[in-house]
């Protein structure tokens, strides 16, 4: 029975956001016999994050903890904030998100109902500064935005297979049971410079490897701030790109993980993905070149931004740094 939850706010320069997000959590309630914590992970931040954070706290009645994470990458800010955490469940929320009032509640008293539950992932609303433009809607789900199941509960682990890192919650005991068995994460997720991603992902793929189930609970909701300067093609293009590359390890945890070994060696099954995304991406070029549209609003150009991140990855050049994620892969599910 799961009755403490600590929240994990992984941060870089977060000193715009910082502020809703807390206070957000400052409003929770339905917490009888409840308690939380909440650590704030600097990943170096150059700002004023830390102090915002502290003196907005101030004396709360439910600790606040600065932890440092000098290692640069939300997976490593994610796996420290893991490590310290008092409680057995970890509540992952980035930065920009506000917490709807009853969040803890409602994603504690889900855990303790779906015992074969590993992970859970909410439905995340948006939330604008500014009225965004006429396309946008029709992409909100690239930006972890919207539901994440088409029922209330819903055991999504062999049909979605994941749920987004902004809202997760996930037993800590599986991630420390997976790095002690040696399962090694291949995606970094967003740093200073990059909007790389993949890290929510392989925390799924790692509760499957446990034996347990990814799961969706419609109660569990939040909403995700979406900045200005993201509500652009320009953003939207690159988020596809490296989308893209992330892709190619889901795949590789797929093969690995229903034991798919026909192609055999790494060399083959870069070959038997790198062809596919080629062809994949000349058929949405091909659409893109003979659409009437410009490249915004346009679905084929942003495929043809995912599967050229998909080439990207998959060079010669990144050959032997490929070979060893695979087997990184294989070792983790084997």
């Amino acid at each position: 029975m799961y009755k403490n939850i600590s929240l994990i706010i992984c941060c870089f320069n977060s000193e715009k956001t910082i502020e809703v997000c807390l206070e957000a959590i400052k409003r929770q309630k339905n917490l009888q016999n409840i308690k939380f914590e909440v650590l704030l992970i600097d990943n170096n931040s150059t700002d004023r994050t830390v102090e915002k954070a502290q003196k907005l706290w101030g004396d709360f009645s439910m600790p606040l903890k600065i932890v440092k994470e000098n290692k640069q990458g939300l997976l490593y800010a994610k796996l420290k904030g893991c490590k310290k955490a008092s409680y057995d469940l970890l509540g992952y929320i980035d930065d920009d998100n506000i917490l709807h009032d009853d969040w803890v509640q409602k994603s504690i008293s889900f855990m303790n109902l779906n015992h074969d539950c590993g992970v859970s992932g909410g439905e995340n609303f948006p939330f604008y500064k500014i009225t965004p433009p006429n396309w946008f809607s029709k992409y909100e789900k690239h930006y972890a935005v919207g539901k994440q199941g088409s029922q209330l509960s819903e055991d999504v682990t062999e049909t979605r297979g994941f749920v987004w890192g902004a809202g997760m919650v996930i037993k800590k005991d599986i991630i420390n049971k997976g790095l002690e068995r040696g399962f090694s994460f291949v995606n970094v997720g967003r740093t200073s410079t990059s909007l790389s991603s993949g890290e929510d992902v392989e925390f799924c793929w790692l509760v499957r490897k446990l034996g347990k189930k990814v799961f969706y609970n419609g109660d569990q909701k939040l909403k995700h701030m979406i900045s200005p300067n993201r509500m652009t093609w320009d953003y939207l293009s690159n988020l596809q790109l490296k989308f893209g590359r992330a892709s190619v390890w889901f795949d590789v945890y797929e093969y690995s993980y229903s034991k798919y070994r026909i192609f055999g060696s790494n060399i083959l099954i870069i070959i038997k993905l790198l062809f596919g995304s080629f062809l994949k991406y000349l058929g949405n070029l091909t659409k893109y070149m003979m659409s009437p549209k410009n490249k915004v609003d346009n679905i084929y150009f942003l495929k043809t931004q995912f599967f050229k991140g998909r080439i990207l990855e998959l060079s010669i050049k990144n050959y032997l740094i490929n070979s060893e994620k695979i087997d990184k892969i294989n070792k983790s599910l084997s």
